[in-house]
């Protein structure tokens, strides 16, 4: 994922589309993962924005963001 986010080409709205699958989609414990209401809510921002700004989503942008969180799973063992 971060290699995705420091690629020169990628514009925010990628950013954004990224973000929503590692914080929202891909976390491991499920009582963290984003419900479906949530995640249209925030495509339909993400959609709103490239619908107003064309450089939104094609003009490159330097990812901000610091490390990503490492998701961890936990694994149980069964006695």
């Amino acid at each position: 994922m971060e290699r995705l986010h420091r690629l020169d080409h990628c514009p925010e709205f990628a950013h954004d589309i990224l973000k929503i699958i590692h914080e929202g989609l891909l976390h491991p414990d499920n009582r963290k993962r984003w419900d479906c209401f949530k995640i249209v809510v925030r495509l339909d921002a993400i959609r709103q924005k490239c619908e107003n700004s064309e450089a939104y989503c094609l003009k490159p942008h330097r990812w901000e963001g610091g490390p990503l969180e490492v998701l961890k799973v936990s694994v149980r063992s069964q006695s």
